[in-house]
């Protein structure tokens, strides 16, 4: 097994939709999730994102995997969470500002009762929020990770970005607002990071119910 380290990024569970996997990495049955995480505490060093490093530099020969959930679905603090708990595996819930309090989605009360759970770590999702001015930006950093953090009792370190929010003035405004790093699937080439921790996620596919990133 090739020493590696990768955030494997999952969004919205089912209970009751059995072992598929349906859009990979959009939509996943509660057991094929529970099947998936044994396999990768069998397989990896589950980390948080903060302790998440590539294995050589730590001296060993598993895989470090951090795990991500994505969308602020509903069915992440009542089904997601107590797995996490109960397999004893860290895992960030990256909440969008807009979903909160939808059907169907985190309300406040969910997010504030997710302090209960020792290994769940609530993090900000702007993927869903358009291209616009520095000063919005900045003023979604903020505002998000305050009411995150008025309910959790932690603070926001991380952040998720899709390709439409990647700008030359992203990693300046979270280093403003006290961020340590950001996780994405699409960084581009000629980014700037300047001491941000930098992470790269991949989503599950169906070959990943097999196996883990470099095995």
């Amino acid at each position: 097994m090739k020493p590696t380290c990768s955030v494997l990024a999952l969004e919205h569970v089912i209970p009751g939709a059995g072992r598929g996997l349906r859009f990979p990495g959009h939509c996943m049955g509660l057991t094929a999730l529970r099947d998936l995480l044994q396999r990768v505490a069998d397989r990896a060093r589950v980390a948080s994102l903060c302790e998440l490093l590539p294995a050589a530099t730590v001296g060993e020969m598993r895989p470090h995997v951090a795990l991500a959930f994505l969308g602020g679905h509903a069915s992440h603090a009542r089904f997601v969470a107590p797995l996490l708990e109960a397999l004893g595996l860290a895992g960030h819930f990256f909440v969008p500002y807009e979903t909160i309090g939808k059907p169907g989605h985190l309300s406040l009360g969910q997010i504030a009762a997710l302090r209960y759970h020792r290994h769940v770590h609530v993090e900000l999702d702007l993927s869903s929020l358009p291209p616009g001015s520095s000063w919005r930006m900045a003023d979604r950093l903020r505002e998000s990770a305050a009411t995150l953090e008025a309910h959790t009792g932690r603070r926001c370190r991380y952040v998720w970005v899709g390709p439409r929010q990647w700008d030359r003035r992203l990693p300046v405004l979270l280093r403003h607002q006290r961020y340590t790093g950001v996780v994405s699937p699409h960084f581009p080439r000629d980014a700037r990071f300047g001491g941000l921790h930098i992470l790269p996620a991949t989503r599950p596919s169906r070959r990943l119910l097999l196996g883990l990133p470099g095995a």
